[in-house]
């Protein structure tokens, strides 16, 4: 493997400017890749000066990294242009990855690299092993590489002279067990930190988050910057604050700790000296570690569960790992004790339920010498005692629940009461849910932040899940837990019915995004007051009703209406609006019989209750689907008045735009298109008048298939691009799927059928999201079209798919004659065909042998 990059490539591109650095770049990239290809070398990747290149062998390796060095030595570079080029070669067995190589020996060479100088080629010992003794290669001796490994013999390729290597030569750093992986983001922000003059860096993040280990790598890999060398002074053990100076000046091999020779050892000194965990010793760490800052020389760099609140301090959070760092961690220490360990979509989600936490991580792997990974998933429930670490480690270190058990015992008595009631919101919360339902006080809420217990996202607060889980079991021992529970509901109750009338109009963005953001607490809540029997759950997925509709929860929110009315007797306020609601999201979903069965009950506890809204709808939707099929048309006109005549009296305009609109659909089916246009028109200015973005774009839906089909094909896209505009800056996953679907169908219009094709796939991957089988059925025939414009074989099964789906809408019949097929013969009970039938229709007039 090489490794190579230009040195100083930041200073030349401030002293040649872009464009003649640019043109130096191309011509050392044309340069090193001539001798790269020369020698069989594999591009594995490339990124700015950098390339990372593989080789067959240790000879071909070396002469390439030789050919290139002496191309670039002898090149004709612009004026004042000559880049140098440092390289490393190092020899083992990375890990395949899609087209790249992944694993420690990866590493391994790039940190070999980095400590070369421009026009230096560096070897590992083992590349070195594999040479025939031809090269000229110079010993440079024992050297410890940032990656924080033991000392390692290095060597150079020629006898050329170059100044010592860029590797750790002034520290007390020590050689952890395992290498450190990952963080790459990180590491550049830090390397930012620590070459702009930051005096006192401090990271901060919860036990096991990797603090230490990020801030030691960062350390060894500015250590070039820092001729005073880097050093490490850990206070795990430490229990006072006056200890803090002696520990440093005992790293610092300074035998007398008075404050005046440590003053003398440090004054004017470029270094960096790391001070780890010091949260036990807060607030009155935050003197002397002033004192260090104010000395005029070394770097202070703190790992600590919680800020130093000192003047100078910047404070770098660390978060949990990338997911693809958190796995690669993973496979490497599990490859550690199986090395036939196999990365696989377990480790995934075995990651990400332990929120990708170091430590977590650490722990998980060390079973997988014993485990599957299947299997330790399914004990990451008990994640907090299940896992127990090396016997070598930190006692606070060799379980989640002791390292969780340790930052706990450092908080008062009010933030240990709030860190266990904040376990009662899902998801986090704002700071107002936490005042209203924990009685909590902004202070407290920022000690839990500073001690890294609880995290801040914008104005959003929450905790991780393992955080969480620990909080959890103290809420639960306290005794608080079921009136935390209800209070909790009841706020949630009351934010979902305040934003109810928003929904349906003027503020529609603002309330469907803070559903959003509240609906794992508000999911929490529904099933508080199912467990308990409470009619509010009706309530609460009644007042929900357009959200589920409008963000594609049609299953879900179907689910939870019925639960809620099982729940409740027929005499409820809400039930009748409940029974309505589900049954338009069990069309939605294709459910038809369940659809009908809903949509009767509603107009029946409708009329009970002299409810006219209600009936009004469930007249409309109850014949919508019927009046699809054109058998069914007796006293569908009759009605359809009705409905509009109940609308129109009720008082809520809200309705009247949606029996008006829905109006439209049952005329368009029965062939009245110009009444239909008419009702769309006046159904979308109702919404517009309303601001009720989402009805606005259903409606302008509508009325673009209505014009595609009159052939008014620039009205058509120009509603069409207009609805998905809307719905997707709103979040309408149903109104975006349908939007892109009638553009698909406009640009079949005009003979563009792969345009369409990628409108028809959009809108699937929506649908098949969402499980919104109407739309699903009119995407699966549209690719049915574009398959034959293209000649692809795949058309019949199209057609079949596009019918199962139909047919689960009750759509066959419509769908048939659209395709200019022969009705389905239903007969007179009016049922629909089996899906097996509308299978054998569809496939009755497909290609023979197909």
């Amino acid at each position: 493997m090489l490794f190579s990059d230009v040195e100083g490539s930041t200073l030349l591109l401030g002293r040649l400017g872009a464009e003649r650095y640019a043109a130096a770049l191309d011509l050392h990239r044309r340069i090193l890749r001539g001798a790269f290809e020369e020698h069989g070398g594999y591009e594995v990747d490339s990124q700015g000066d950098a390339f990372f290149v593989a080789f067959a062998s240790a000879p071909e390796a070396v002469a390439a990294a030789a050919a290139g060095q002496e191309r670039l030595a002898r090149a004709a570079w612009p004026d004042g242009a000559e880049l140098r080029v440092r390289m490393g070669l190092h020899t083992g067995a990375p890990s395949a990855h899609a087209a790249a190589y992944v694993g420690l020996d990866v590493h391994k060479a790039a940190r070999i690299m980095a400590a070369a100088h421009g026009g230096q080629v560096v070897l590992s010992e083992a590349t070195l092993a594999l040479l025939d003794g031809s090269s000229v290669v110079r010993d440079l001796g024992e050297h410890r590489l940032s990656d924080l490994s033991g000392p390692q013999r290095l060597h150079q390729l020629g006898d050329t002279a170059f100044p010592p290597l860029r590797t750790l030569h002034r520290t007390n750093l020590p050689v952890p067990a395992t290498a450190f992986l990952g963080r790459a983001r990180e590491l550049r922000e830090l390397a930012d930190l620590l070459h702009g003059g930051t005096r006192v860096l401090t990271l901060t993040g919860p036990g096991g988050s990797g603090k230490t280990r990020l801030a030691l790598q960062a350390a060894a890999e500015a250590a070039a910057e820092f001729p005073g060398g880097v050093w490490w002074v850990s206070l795990a053990r430490t229990r006072d604050a006056e200890a803090i100076l002696p520990a440093v000046a005992r790293a610092l091999g300074v035998v007398d700790t008075a404050e005046e020779s440590l003053a003398l050892a440090l004054g004017g000194k470029r270094m960096v000296l790391v001070v780890d965990n010091v949260e036990q010793l807060l607030p009155e760490a935050a003197l002397p570690l002033g004192w260090l800052r104010d000395i005029g020389g070394p770097t202070v760099v703190v790992t600590s569960r919680e800020r130093l609140q000192i003047t100078g301090e910047r404070v770098y959070p660390v978060a949990p790992l990338a997911s693809e760092d958190a796995v690669e961690l993973f496979v490497e220490r599990a490859r550690g004790l199986d090395e036939g360990f196999e990365q696989t979509a377990a480790v995934d989600e075995l990651c990400a339920r332990l929120d990708n936490l170091p430590l977590a991580i650490e722990l998980a792997a060390a079973r997988a010498g014993v485990l599957s990974v299947d299997a330790i998933l399914a004990r990451v429930a008990e994640r907090l005692d299940v896992f127990s670490g090396a016997r070598d480690a930190e006692p606070r270190q060799r379980t989640l629940r002791a390292t969780l058990e340790w930052s706990h015992e450092l908080l008062s008595l009010e933030e240990r009461r709030l860190f266990a009631r904040l376990a009662v919101f899902a998801g986090g919360c704002m700071l107002d849910g936490a005042e209203a339902i924990c009685e909590a006080e902004l202070d407290l809420v920022a000690a839990l932040v500073d001690k890294s217990l609880l995290r801040r996202t914008g104005d959003r607060y929450w905790q991780l899940e393992t955080i969480r889980d620990y909080a959890g079991e103290l809420l639960h021992a306290s005794g608080d837990q079921d009136g935390l529970r209800q209070r909790h509901a009841d706020y949630f109750l009351a934010l979902a019915e305040a934003s109810e009338p928003a929904l349906r109009g003027r503020g529609q963005t603002e309330a469907l995004a803070r559903l959003d953001a509240e609906l794992d607490n508000l999911r929490a809540a529904f099933d508080f007051y199912l467990e308990a029997g409470a009619s509010e759950a009706l309530r609460l997925a009644t007042a929900m009703g357009e959200f589920w509709d409008s963000r594609g929860y049609f299953s879900e929110g179907h689910r939870r209406l019925a639960e809620a009315l099982a729940a409740v007797g027929p005499g409820h306020e809400r039930r009748a609006w409940g029974e309505l609601e589900a049954g338009m999201l069990a069309d939605r979903s294709g459910d038809l019989g369940e659809a009908a069965r809903l949509y009767a009950a509603a107009l029946a506890s409708g009329r009970a209750n002299h409810d006219k809204a209600t009936v009004a709808l469930a007249l409309l939707c109850g014949i919508g689907g019927a009046s699809m099929h054109e058998h069914i048309t007796t006293g569908v006109e009759a009605i359809v008045e009705e409905s509009l005549e109940l609308a129109s009296s009720c008082g809520d305009r809200w309705v009247l735009a949606t029996v008006t609109g829905s109006a439209g659909i049952v005329w368009f089916r029965l062939g009245d298109r110009a009444r239909a246009l008419e009702a769309y028109e006046e159904a979308l200015r109702i919404c517009r008048e309303l601001g009720d973005e989402a009805e606005s774009a259903r409606w302008l839906n509508n009325l673009a298939w209505e014009r595609t089909l009159a052939g008014d094909l620039g009205r058509a896209r120009e509603a069409s691009r207009a609805a998905g505009e809307i719905a997707e800056r709103i979040g309408d996953r149903a109104s975006t799927a349908v939007a892109l679907s009638h553009l698909g169908w406009i640009a079949l219009a005009e003979r563009s059928p792969w345009d369409a094709r990628e409108c028809f796939e959009r809108s699937l991957a929506i649908t098949d999201r969402t499980g919104f089988r109407a739309a699903t059925a009119w995407n699966l025939l549209g690719l049915a079209h574009v398959a034959r414009a293209t000649g692809d074989d795949g058309t019949a099964a199209l057609l079949a798919a596009a019918a199962l789906h139909s047919n689960a809408m009750g759509d066959v019949g419509y769908l048939m004659k659209e395709l200019g097929l022969p009705e389905i013969p239903l007969g007179e009970t009016d049922e629909l065909p089996t899906q097996r039938a509308a299978v054998e229709l569809a496939l009755s007039f497909a290609t023979p042998g197909t």
